[in-house]
């Protein structure tokens, strides 16, 4: 991984996740199932799809945007 300028303003640390997916999931045949963690929040929660994968994420930016622009103020 580059530790550059140009590419840490893109991949920001509140945008970070650990995702560990479970030995059983068969992605090739669409099954996705394991545990999720936001790095920064240290939230975590473990799904059955990458619906559920996804409604995670986009909760825990939601939350990390809205504590960014809270800092700003």
């Amino acid at each position: 991984m580059s530790g550059d300028g140009e590419t840490s303003g893109l991949l920001p640390a509140s945008r970070a996740f650990v995702l560990q997916i479970r030995a059983d999931s068969r992605v090739e045949n669409g099954h996705l199932a394991g545990r999720v963690e936001h790095v920064v929040s240290g939230r975590t929660t473990h799904f059955q799809s990458v619906d559920e994968l996804l409604t995670f994420i986009a909760g825990a930016l939601r939350e990390a945007d809205a504590a960014g622009s809270e800092e700003c103020r």
